[in-house]
C-alpha cells in the first residue's frame, strides 16, 4: 500500500528534510504541487533524497524543459481524437472559473508527469558523462490557487466508483492504481464520468492504446539522448530504483497519464472557446 498514490504521503504532511526537498522540486520544476512519484519515494528510507540528488543536475541543465518543448511541437506525438460530444456538453454547463480551475489542474499534472517521465527515463537510460550543470534562474509559473486534493474519506462513494473505472483507461492491465490527477478532479464527478465515457470508445477499439504506445516510444527515444552527470547508482536504495524503473518502464505507467491528461485538457480548452 505504501506504493499506492492514494496512500502515499500527503504533501501537506511532509516535514523536515522531506518538506525541504518537496519545496526544491516545486521550485526547480516550476510546479504548484508534488505528484505521486516523489511522495511515494519518500516512503523509502533515503529514496527521495538520493533520487532527487541524482536527477537534480539534469533539471539544472534545462534539458527536460527543452525536450518538453520539442515533444510538444513534434508531428509524431499525440494524434488525439476530436472533441467528444459529452465533453462539449459538459463544458457548456461549467462556469469560466470552473473551466479555469480544471484546466489548471490538468496543466499542473501534465507538466509534472511529462517532466518526471523525461528526467527519470534519462536517469535510467540516458547517457552519463562528467560535467557540471550550470546554475539556472527559475522563473516561476503563475498557477493561481488550485482546489484541494481530497482524501478518500472526503470523496462520495459514487464518485470513488468513477475513479475505480477511470483508472484503467490507457492500460490493458487490471491492476492500475488511481492516478492522483483523477482524484484531484473528484470535485467534478460529472466531468470524471464524461471523460471516462469519452475515452472508453478508443479504449474499446484499441486506438487509445496505440496512441499511448506511440507516445511512450517517442518520449523514451528522445529521453535516451539526454546527458546527465555521472552519479553513484549504489547511493539510491534498490527499492527506490525499482520504483523509478517501474514508473517509466512500459507505456501504461506515467506515460498513459501524459496522453490522457493532454487529451482531456485539449478537449476542455477547445470546448470552452467554441
Amino acid at each position: 500500500m505504501a506504493h499506492d498514490p492514494v496512500t502515499a504521503l500527503f504533501e501537506s504532511d511532509a516535514t523536515g528534510r522531506i518538506a525541504e526537498i518537496f519545496a526544491e522540486i516545486r521550485d526547480m520544476m516550476r510546479l504548484p504541487l508534488i505528484t505521486s512519484i516523489w511522495r511515494i519515494l519518500a516512503s523509502v528510507d533515503g529514496g527521495l533524497e538520493s533520487t532527487w540528488a541524482a536527477v537534480k543536475p539534469l533539471y539544472l541543465s534545462a534539458q527536460p524543459d527543452e525536450l518538453l518543448t520539442r515533444l510538444s511541437e513534434s508531428d509524431e506525438r499525440l494524434h488525439l481524437p476530436p472533441i467528444p460530444p459529452k465533453i462539449s456538453e459538459l463544458a457548456a454547463g461549467l462556469s469560466d472559473d470552473q473551466i479555469s480551475a480544471v484546466v489548471s489542474i490538468f496543466a499542473a499534472y501534465n507538466r509534472s508527469n511529462e517532466l518526471n517521465f523525461i528526467a527519470l527515463s534519462a536517469l535510467v537510460n540516458g547517457e552519463r558523462t562528467q560535467y557540471e550543470s550550470p546554475n539556472r534562474d527559475f522563473e516561476p509559473i503563475e498557477w493561481g490557487e488550485l482546489p484541494t486534493l481530497l482524501e478518500q474519506c472526503e470523496i462520495e462513494p459514487s464518485t470513488w466508483k468513477l475513479l475505480e473505472q477511470i483508472k484503467h483507461l490507457g492500460s490493458d492491465s487490471s491492476d492500475s492504481a488511481i492516478a492522483t490527477l483523477w482524484r484531484h478532479l473528484a470535485h467534478w464527478p460529472e466531468l470524471l464520468k464524461a471523460i471516462t465515457e469519452s475515452f472508453e470508445v478508443g479504449q474499446s477499439d484499441g486506438s487509445l492504446i496505440a496512441v499511448v504506445n506511440a507516445n511512450h516510444r517517442l518520449t523514451q527515444q528522445y529521453a535516451s539522448e539526454l546527458v546527465l552527470p555521472e552519479f553513484d547508482r549504489e547511493s539510491i536504495p534498490d527499492e527506490a530504483w525499482s520504483l523509478v524503473i517501474n514508473y517509466v518502464d512500459g507505456p501504461a505507467k506515467v506515460n498513459r497519464m501524459v496522453v490522457l491528461g493532454n487529451s482531456a485538457r485539449r478537449w476542455l480548452e477547445l470546448s470552452s472557446r467554441a
